[in-house]
Protein backbone atom coordinates (compact mmCIF):
# COMPACT_ATOMS: atom_id res chain seq x y z
CA UNK A 1 0.00 0.00 0.00
CA UNK A 2 1.60 3.34 -1.24
CA UNK A 3 0.59 6.52 1.14
CA UNK A 4 0.36 9.40 -1.05
CA UNK A 5 0.96 12.94 0.45
CA UNK A 6 -2.06 15.14 0.78
CA UNK A 7 -0.46 18.18 -0.39
CA UNK A 8 0.38 16.61 -3.76
CA UNK A 9 -2.45 17.59 -6.17
CA UNK A 10 -1.92 21.25 -4.54
CA UNK A 11 -0.01 23.09 -6.32
CA UNK A 12 -2.03 23.45 -9.00
CA UNK A 13 -2.37 26.99 -10.30
CA UNK A 14 -0.07 27.37 -13.29
CA UNK A 15 -1.29 30.53 -15.00
CA UNK A 16 1.41 33.20 -15.16
CA UNK A 17 1.28 36.34 -13.77
CA UNK A 18 1.29 38.10 -16.77
CA UNK A 19 -0.35 37.99 -20.46
CA UNK A 20 1.38 38.28 -23.88
CA UNK A 21 -0.47 41.33 -24.48
CA UNK A 22 0.40 43.15 -20.83
CA UNK A 23 3.82 42.67 -21.70
CA UNK A 24 3.61 44.31 -25.47
CA UNK A 25 1.66 47.32 -23.34
CA UNK A 26 3.91 48.00 -21.00
CA UNK A 27 6.70 50.31 -20.77
CA UNK A 28 9.28 48.19 -19.27
CA UNK A 29 9.51 46.10 -22.17
CA UNK A 30 9.12 49.24 -24.86
CA UNK A 31 12.70 48.85 -25.44
CA UNK A 32 12.17 45.58 -27.13
CA UNK A 33 11.00 44.28 -30.70
CA UNK A 34 9.17 41.21 -29.94
CA UNK A 35 9.11 40.51 -33.88
CA UNK A 36 12.26 38.92 -34.02
CA UNK A 37 12.22 36.37 -30.91
CA UNK A 38 12.95 33.24 -33.07
CA UNK A 39 14.12 34.47 -36.50
CA UNK A 40 12.51 33.73 -39.93
CA UNK A 41 9.56 32.55 -38.06
CA UNK A 42 5.66 33.83 -38.28
CA UNK A 43 3.76 35.97 -35.93
CA UNK A 44 2.59 32.35 -34.00
CA UNK A 45 5.78 31.48 -33.37
CA UNK A 46 6.87 34.81 -32.21
CA UNK A 47 4.32 34.87 -29.19
CA UNK A 48 4.49 31.07 -28.67
CA UNK A 49 8.31 32.22 -27.90
CA UNK A 50 7.34 35.12 -25.46
CA UNK A 51 4.22 33.02 -23.88
CA UNK A 52 7.62 30.14 -22.92
CA UNK A 53 9.83 33.34 -21.32
CA UNK A 54 6.47 34.31 -19.30
CA UNK A 55 6.01 31.11 -17.78
CA UNK A 56 10.14 31.15 -17.05
CA UNK A 57 9.42 34.62 -15.43
CA UNK A 58 6.29 33.25 -13.45
CA UNK A 59 8.52 30.22 -11.90
CA UNK A 60 11.11 32.80 -10.75
CA UNK A 61 9.13 34.69 -9.32
CA UNK A 62 7.67 31.91 -7.11
CA UNK A 63 10.64 30.28 -6.52
CA UNK A 64 12.03 33.65 -5.26
CA UNK A 65 8.83 34.48 -3.18
CA UNK A 66 7.28 31.20 -2.46
CA UNK A 67 10.09 28.82 -2.99
CA UNK A 68 9.60 25.21 -4.57
CA UNK A 69 6.24 24.22 -3.20
CA UNK A 70 4.04 27.55 -3.47
CA UNK A 71 2.63 30.28 -5.84
CA UNK A 72 1.55 33.64 -5.05
CA UNK A 73 -1.61 32.80 -6.90
CA UNK A 74 -4.65 31.65 -4.95
CA UNK A 75 -4.96 28.46 -4.31
CA UNK A 76 -7.02 25.65 -2.49
CA UNK A 77 -4.22 23.74 -0.10
CA UNK A 78 -4.24 20.36 1.92
CA UNK A 79 -1.53 20.48 4.50
CA UNK A 80 -0.88 17.94 7.12
CA UNK A 81 2.11 18.30 10.29
CA UNK A 82 2.17 17.89 14.17
CA UNK A 83 1.36 20.84 15.83
CA UNK A 84 0.50 21.45 19.78
CA UNK A 85 -2.34 22.61 22.05
CA UNK A 86 -1.25 25.62 24.20
CA UNK A 87 -2.78 26.44 27.61
CA UNK A 88 -5.60 27.82 26.37
CA UNK A 89 -6.55 24.86 24.27
CA UNK A 90 -5.78 26.51 21.05
CA UNK A 91 -3.91 25.21 18.01
CA UNK A 92 -1.94 27.90 15.85
CA UNK A 93 -1.44 27.01 12.52
CA UNK A 94 1.13 28.66 10.56
CA UNK A 95 0.52 27.04 7.16
CA UNK A 96 3.08 27.36 3.82
CA UNK A 97 1.35 29.42 1.49
CA UNK A 98 0.09 33.12 2.87
CA UNK A 99 -2.14 35.44 2.84
CA UNK A 100 -4.52 32.89 4.57
CA UNK A 101 -7.85 33.63 3.32
CA UNK A 102 -10.03 30.62 4.40
CA UNK A 103 -10.06 27.79 6.12
CA UNK A 104 -12.21 24.70 5.07
CA UNK A 105 -11.59 22.13 7.59
CA UNK A 106 -9.28 21.14 10.40
CA UNK A 107 -8.63 17.57 11.75
CA UNK A 108 -6.54 16.18 14.40
CA UNK A 109 -5.28 13.13 16.57
CA UNK A 110 -2.94 11.57 18.93
CA UNK A 111 -1.91 8.87 17.09
CA UNK A 112 -1.75 9.98 13.35
CA UNK A 113 -4.19 9.70 10.36
CA UNK A 114 -4.28 6.07 10.06
CA UNK A 115 -5.80 6.20 14.28
CA UNK A 116 -8.51 8.43 13.11
CA UNK A 117 -8.44 11.73 12.74
CA UNK A 118 -11.06 14.09 14.79
CA UNK A 119 -12.90 16.56 12.68
CA UNK A 120 -13.69 20.10 14.00
CA UNK A 121 -16.52 21.93 12.83
CA UNK A 122 -15.44 25.20 12.27
CA UNK A 123 -17.53 28.75 12.64
CA UNK A 124 -16.79 32.18 13.54
CA UNK A 125 -16.82 31.33 17.07
CA UNK A 126 -13.93 28.73 17.20
CA UNK A 127 -11.51 29.89 14.11
CA UNK A 128 -9.55 33.08 13.60
CA UNK A 129 -7.80 34.03 10.71
CA UNK A 130 -4.74 35.89 10.39
CA UNK A 131 -2.81 37.15 7.33
CA UNK A 132 -0.23 34.31 8.13
CA UNK A 133 -1.84 32.15 10.51
CA UNK A 134 -5.27 30.53 11.84
CA UNK A 135 -6.17 29.75 15.33
CA UNK A 136 -9.09 26.84 15.94
CA UNK A 137 -10.24 26.78 19.85
CA UNK A 138 -10.52 23.19 20.41
CA UNK A 139 -12.55 24.10 23.78
CA UNK A 140 -15.31 25.92 22.12
CA UNK A 141 -17.99 23.06 22.78
CA UNK A 142 -21.11 23.77 20.33
CA UNK A 143 -24.50 23.77 22.08
CA UNK A 144 -23.60 23.59 25.24
CA UNK A 145 -21.23 26.18 27.91
CA UNK A 146 -19.32 23.30 28.49
CA UNK A 147 -15.72 24.56 28.93
CA UNK A 148 -12.57 21.84 29.24
CA UNK A 149 -9.14 23.24 30.94
CA UNK A 150 -6.79 20.93 29.67
CA UNK A 151 -8.82 18.62 27.60
CA UNK A 152 -11.29 19.28 25.06
CA UNK A 153 -14.87 18.56 23.98
CA UNK A 154 -13.53 16.87 21.13
CA UNK A 155 -10.75 15.35 22.28
CA UNK A 156 -11.03 15.00 26.34
CA UNK A 157 -7.57 13.22 27.06
CA UNK A 158 -5.92 15.99 24.72
CA UNK A 159 -3.40 18.22 27.15
CA UNK A 160 -1.21 20.79 26.32
CA UNK A 161 2.47 21.04 25.07
CA UNK A 162 1.89 17.39 23.03
CA UNK A 163 2.38 17.07 19.48
CA UNK A 164 -0.56 15.93 17.41
CA UNK A 165 -1.16 15.29 13.98
CA UNK A 166 -3.17 17.88 12.42
CA UNK A 167 -4.71 18.18 8.79
CA UNK A 168 -6.04 21.12 7.38
CA UNK A 169 -7.58 22.43 4.01
CA UNK A 170 -7.03 26.22 3.18
CA UNK A 171 -6.99 29.16 0.63
CA UNK A 172 -4.12 31.15 0.12
CA UNK A 173 -2.55 33.45 -2.01
CA UNK A 174 -4.04 36.43 -4.59
CA UNK A 175 -6.83 36.08 -6.74
CA UNK A 176 -5.06 35.87 -10.51
CA UNK A 177 -7.59 34.03 -13.54
CA UNK A 178 -8.71 35.30 -16.79
CA UNK A 179 -11.90 36.32 -18.10
CA UNK A 180 -13.79 33.48 -20.11
CA UNK A 181 -15.38 35.01 -22.81
CA UNK A 182 -15.02 38.32 -24.68
CA UNK A 183 -16.98 41.69 -22.56
CA UNK A 184 -19.20 44.32 -23.43
CA UNK A 185 -19.17 47.95 -21.78
CA UNK A 186 -21.96 47.83 -19.63
CA UNK A 187 -21.86 43.93 -19.00
CA UNK A 188 -22.84 42.92 -15.07
CA UNK A 189 -20.86 39.83 -15.04
CA UNK A 190 -17.37 37.88 -15.55
CA UNK A 191 -16.94 34.27 -15.94
CA UNK A 192 -13.50 33.44 -14.98
CA UNK A 193 -11.54 30.34 -15.41
CA UNK A 194 -11.18 30.53 -11.67
CA UNK A 195 -12.80 31.93 -8.42
CA UNK A 196 -10.13 30.93 -6.13
CA UNK A 197 -9.60 33.39 -3.60
CA UNK A 198 -12.31 35.66 -4.75
CA UNK A 199 -14.92 36.64 -2.13
CA UNK A 200 -18.03 38.94 -2.08
CA UNK A 201 -16.43 42.38 -1.95
CA UNK A 202 -12.77 41.69 -3.70
CA UNK A 203 -11.41 44.72 -5.51
CA UNK A 204 -9.74 43.07 -8.93
CA UNK A 205 -8.50 44.51 -11.89
CA UNK A 206 -8.93 43.96 -15.06
CA UNK A 207 -5.59 44.48 -17.08
CA UNK A 208 -6.24 45.33 -20.98
CA UNK A 209 -3.76 48.31 -21.97
CA UNK A 210 -6.06 51.18 -22.12
CA UNK A 211 -9.02 49.99 -21.06
CA UNK A 212 -7.81 48.77 -17.89
CA UNK A 213 -10.13 48.91 -15.18
CA UNK A 214 -11.21 47.70 -11.31
CA UNK A 215 -14.31 46.22 -10.53
CA UNK A 216 -15.57 45.29 -7.33
CA UNK A 217 -18.14 41.37 -6.89
CA UNK A 218 -20.87 42.56 -6.03
CA UNK A 219 -22.34 41.03 -2.01
CA UNK A 220 -24.15 38.95 -3.67
CA UNK A 221 -22.06 36.12 -4.98
CA UNK A 222 -21.78 32.93 -3.49
CA UNK A 223 -18.25 31.42 -2.24
CA UNK A 224 -17.62 28.30 -3.99
CA UNK A 225 -20.42 28.90 -6.58
CA UNK A 226 -19.93 28.91 -10.27
CA UNK A 227 -16.81 30.87 -11.54
CA UNK A 228 -19.46 33.51 -12.79
CA UNK A 229 -19.01 36.75 -10.88
CA UNK A 230 -21.79 39.48 -10.38
CA UNK A 231 -20.08 42.85 -10.23
CA UNK A 232 -21.47 45.49 -7.66
CA UNK A 233 -21.53 48.49 -10.97
CA UNK A 234 -21.30 47.54 -14.62
CA UNK A 235 -18.13 47.40 -16.75
CA UNK A 236 -17.03 50.70 -18.15
CA UNK A 237 -14.98 49.34 -21.03
CA UNK A 238 -15.12 46.04 -23.52
CA UNK A 239 -12.60 43.39 -22.90
CA UNK A 240 -11.96 40.57 -25.59
CA UNK A 241 -11.51 36.76 -23.97
CA UNK A 242 -8.42 35.84 -21.97
CA UNK A 243 -7.27 39.02 -20.87
CA UNK A 244 -5.44 38.99 -16.76
CA UNK A 245 -8.18 39.55 -13.82
CA UNK A 246 -6.00 40.29 -10.65
CA UNK A 247 -6.00 41.13 -7.00
CA UNK A 248 -4.70 44.30 -6.69
CA UNK A 249 -2.05 42.83 -4.83
CA UNK A 250 -0.14 41.12 -7.67
CA UNK A 251 0.07 44.82 -9.44
CA UNK A 252 4.01 45.05 -8.34
CA UNK A 253 4.29 41.17 -8.98
CA UNK A 254 3.29 41.85 -12.76
CA UNK A 255 6.06 44.70 -13.21
CA UNK A 256 8.16 42.45 -11.99
CA UNK A 257 7.48 39.77 -13.85
CA UNK A 258 7.78 42.01 -17.03
CA UNK A 259 11.42 42.50 -15.79
CA UNK A 260 12.31 39.17 -15.90
CA UNK A 261 11.13 38.79 -19.37
CA UNK A 262 13.35 41.63 -20.40
CA UNK A 263 16.14 40.89 -18.70
CA UNK A 264 15.94 37.20 -20.24
CA UNK A 265 15.23 38.54 -23.96
CA UNK A 266 18.34 40.64 -23.50
CA UNK A 267 20.17 38.28 -21.63
CA UNK A 268 19.60 34.81 -24.30
CA UNK A 269 20.82 36.64 -26.95
CA UNK A 270 17.27 36.40 -28.84
CA UNK A 271 16.73 38.26 -31.92
CA UNK A 272 14.81 40.88 -30.39
CA UNK A 273 15.65 44.05 -31.43
CA UNK A 274 16.57 46.41 -28.76
CA UNK A 275 15.42 50.10 -29.52
CA UNK A 276 17.51 52.94 -30.35
CA UNK A 277 18.15 54.66 -26.17
CA UNK A 278 17.59 51.63 -24.56
CA UNK A 279 20.61 50.91 -23.43
CA UNK A 280 21.96 54.49 -22.25
CA UNK A 281 20.93 54.42 -18.93
CA UNK A 282 22.59 50.83 -18.84
CA UNK A 283 26.32 50.32 -17.70
CA UNK A 284 26.15 52.61 -14.74
CA UNK A 285 27.97 50.93 -11.98
CA UNK A 286 28.64 48.60 -13.90
CA UNK A 287 25.51 46.84 -14.19
CA UNK A 288 24.37 45.56 -17.75
CA UNK A 289 20.93 46.43 -18.94
CA UNK A 290 19.60 42.51 -17.81
CA UNK A 291 21.07 43.20 -14.49
CA UNK A 292 19.24 46.38 -13.68
CA UNK A 293 16.34 44.69 -15.08
CA UNK A 294 16.42 41.44 -12.45
CA UNK A 295 17.81 44.38 -9.58
CA UNK A 296 14.27 45.84 -10.48
CA UNK A 297 12.02 42.52 -10.28
CA UNK A 298 13.94 41.28 -6.80
CA UNK A 299 12.98 44.93 -5.64
CA UNK A 300 9.44 44.71 -6.19
CA UNK A 301 9.20 41.10 -5.04
CA UNK A 302 11.08 41.44 -1.58
CA UNK A 303 7.82 42.06 0.29
CA UNK A 304 6.38 38.41 -1.02
CA UNK A 305 9.39 36.80 0.61
CA UNK A 306 7.45 34.34 2.86
CA UNK A 307 9.76 32.20 5.35
CA UNK A 308 7.77 29.82 6.85
CA UNK A 309 8.08 28.20 10.30
CA UNK A 310 5.32 26.21 12.24
CA UNK A 311 5.00 26.72 16.27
Amino acid sequence: MSIVAPWVLDENNTLPYVTIQDVKNSAIAASLDFTNLVPNTGVNSQDAALLQLIYQASAKVDGYCSGVLQTLCATVNTENGRCSINRRGQFIIHPYGFPVLEVKSFSYASSGPAGGMTAIPLTNNNTHIERYQFIVDTNWNPGSGTFYQFGTSFFPSASYGNEYACQYEYVNGFANTMNVNALSAGDTEILVTSSVGIYPGSALIIWDGANTETVVVADTYETDGPDLLPLASPLKYSHVAEVSVAAPNLTSVKEATIHFVVAMCEERGSGAFLLSGANEAAGAGGMSSAEMHHAAAYDLLDTFRNIWGRV
